[in-house]
Order: structure tokens, then C-alpha cells, then sequence
């Protein structure tokens, strides 16, 4: 029996990263691929650093590196990095293309991260930040740190998607104070009436 009709997929390759190894460019692929760079023009790629070289040869994929492909595969069509370091699973650094340092730490909530980094970056594009460094490997609340050393610490990012927002947290303090009032207002009461 022949099907009546036939679906066919294409998905466009296109080169992701590269990695340097023994004087020699190998470019990493959409798919996690490894080829040997014919040209050595690297502008647009991903400069991949920190990983375990001896695994990088033609025709090999960079997926057996699984916190490697996890990053890439996140941030390969954002264009905004121009590198990317994994000096081990715990310290991730990107830097983007306009010099900014971004600590990830761990790949843990890499996808958390690189969403709220997403933002983030908008916002120090539309507000003109003179950023140097984003610290989202301290705590669920990403740092900025300005060029003249100032730290910042944006409001309404928050990494941990099970955490309160600003104005959720604002709320509750102000519930809260209230509740306090009332009881301190209780007590004060019983105590009059008491004595």
C-alpha cells in the first residue's frame, strides 16, 4: 500500500559556534555537529571555550557534551553572544557582543536564566545602562553591575518562577502590616479592658 500523500520536514543548517583546536576552526552546527571550518570567518559565530577538546573532531557531535548542547540549543538564535565559556558545570560565562560578562553559574534553570537575560538585556538596550556584569549565579534575583561599579538590582526579575514578584511581595507586606495592626489593636483592647 502507497500513502496517498508524503510529508516531508526541512530544517536549515546553519553554523552555530566554533571552537578552536590546534590552530584549526571546527564550527558546530545547528544540529550539535562538528566540521572542520573551511573559511576563518568567525564573526557571527559563538566562539565555544572550556570544553573538552579531545572530544572535538570532524563528524562528531557536541551533544554527548549535554550542558553544552543545552546552552547553545538556548541561545543560538538570540545573536546577541559573542562567546561562551564552561570552565566547569558550575561556572557557565557568556559575554555578548557588546562586552557584557554574564555568570550563569550552573546550567540548572538554564532556561529560566536565559529568558529572564532576554529581557534583561532589552531593558539595558532601551534604558541605556552602562552594564559590565549580569550575576545570575548568586541567588533568584539577577545583579547588574554597572561599568562604574555600581550593583544593581533589577525589581521585577526573578529567576525562580515559583517566586513572588515585586508587587505580589508588596502586597503581601502590606497584608501582612495590617494584620499585625489589628492584632497589636486586639491586644491593646483586651489589655484595657482587662485592667
Amino acid at each position: 500500500v502507497i500513502p496517498s500523500r508524503l510529508d516531508v520536514i526541512i530544517k536549515e543548517d546553519f553554523d552555530l559556534g566554533y571552537i578552536e583546536k590546534n590552530d584549526k576552526f571546527y564550527v558546530v552546527d545547528g544540529n550539535g555537529n562538528i566540521k572542520e571550518l573551511t573559511h576563518t570567518d568567525t564573526e557571527n559565530l559563538i566562539e565555544i571555550r572550556g570544553i573538552d577538546k579531545n572530544e572535538i573532531s570532524e563528524g562528531e557531535n557536541i551533544s554527548s557534551q549535554e550542558e553544552v548542547k543545552i546552552i547553545l540549543d538556548q541561545i543560538k538564535k538570540q545573536g546577541l553572544f559573542r562567546d561562551i565559556e564552561f570552565a566547569d558545570e558550575y561556572n557557565i560565562t557568556l559575554k555578548t557582543r557588546n562586552g557584557i560578562d554574564i555568570h550563569l553559574g550552573s546550567k540548572k534553570d538554564s532556561d529560566k536564566k536565559i529568558a529572564t537575560l532576554s529581557k534583561m538585556l532589552k531593558e539595558i538596550n532601551v534604558k541605556k545602562i552602562d552594564a559590565k556584569e549580569i550575576l545570575l549565579n548568586l541567588c533568584k534575583n539577577p545583579v547588574i553591575v554597572t561599568n562604574n561599579g555600581e550593583s544593581t538590582l533589577p525589581e521585577n526579575y526573578n529567576i525562580d518562577e515559583n517566586t513572588d514578584t515585586t508587587e505580589e511581595t508588596e502586597n503581601k507586606d502590606k497584608e501582612n502590616t495590617k494584620e499585625n495592626k489589628n492584632k497589636d489593636s486586639i491586644k491593646e483592647n483586651n489589655n484595657g479592658t482587662l485592667g
